[in-house]
Parts: C-alpha cells; sequence; structure tokens
C-alpha cells in the first residue's frame, strides 16, 4: 500500500501547473468587455476573450490581473477583486484559473497587438459571443440572468 501512495505523489509532483487570471471588467452601463483574440494569437485566434493572461511566478493572481488588464486594454479599474478560482485537472498539467470582477467608468479601451477589436456586451448578450466554456459557466455563475 505504501508503494501506490508514493507512485501517486511523485506522479502529482510532475505534473505542471498553470495560472491564469481573466477579468469581467464591467463599465458604467453595466455592459462586460470582451477582447476578441488577433489572426496571430497562439491559442483560439479570432475568438472573443477576456482580458487576462499568465500569472508570474513572483505576483499573486490580482496583480496579474490588474497588469494584463493594463497591458491588453490600457485600463486601471476603479475596483478589482478576486471572486472565483476553478482549479482543472488535465491529462499532465493543472491549470488554476483565477476570475476577477472589476469596474471602470469613462474609460477608452486601448488595445495590445495580441487583439483586434473589442466589445462591451450586455449581461444578456455575454453569452452569445463567449462560446469559451470555462468563461462561460463562471458567467453564468457570476451573473445569473432573471428567469
Amino acid at each position: 500500500m505504501e508503494n501506490n501512495i508514493t507512485n501517486i505523489e511523485a506522479a502529482e509532483t510532475t505534473l505542471k501547473h498553470y495560472r491564469v487570471g481573466k477579468v469581467f471588467l464591467e463599465n458604467e452601463n453595466h455592459e462586460v468587455l470582451l477582447l476578441r483574440r488577433s489572426k496571430t494569437a497562439p491559442h483560439r485566434a479570432l475568438k472573443w476573450d477576456l482580458p487576462g493572461g499568465w500569472v508570474e511566478d513572483d505576483e499573486t493572481p490580482l496583480e496579474a490581473c490588474k497588469r494584463e488588464l493594463l497591458e491588453e486594454a490600457c485600463i486601471t479599474p476603479k475596483a478589482i477583486k478576486i471572486v472565483e478560482e476553478v482549479i482543472e485537472n488535465r491529462e499532465n498539467e493543472i491549470l488554476h484559473r483565477f476570475y476577477a470582477k472589476a469596474s471602470v467608468v469613462g474609460s477608452v479601451v486601448k488595445l495590445s497587438y495580441e487583439h483586434d477589436t473589442y466589445i462591451w456586451v450586455t449581461h444578456k448578450e455575454f453569452l452569445d459571443y463567449m462560446k469559451h466554456a470555462p468563461y462561460a459557466t463562471v458567467y453564468s455563475q457570476l451573473y445569473p440572468l432573471p428567469e
């Protein structure tokens, strides 16, 4: 029995761990910002995405969300906080997704090279644009639509 436990522990330590921060940014009209990834994006090219990206080793998920929002849209939010963490076990890796809610008033979006356009969508429109299941699932939990 001890040998099996050792093998399981060894397998867990060989898994790669990744951390990603994503931001649900709301404007004064209660619309959420979506960015479309450029055609040269290495993953999910020309797909709608939330602002965000990898959490660096020397930063917290909240710091990463703030940094990515500034890098990708040139926005510093009025308020921001981590509201959800989802751990996704994949075949050879573990992905920690951190989701933040943030708000902004009167900001102008200035895109980085990573994205080619943006749109502010209502809560009702969000799921029409956002087809990436992990984000859509969390969004539905954070912003339930009235029946």
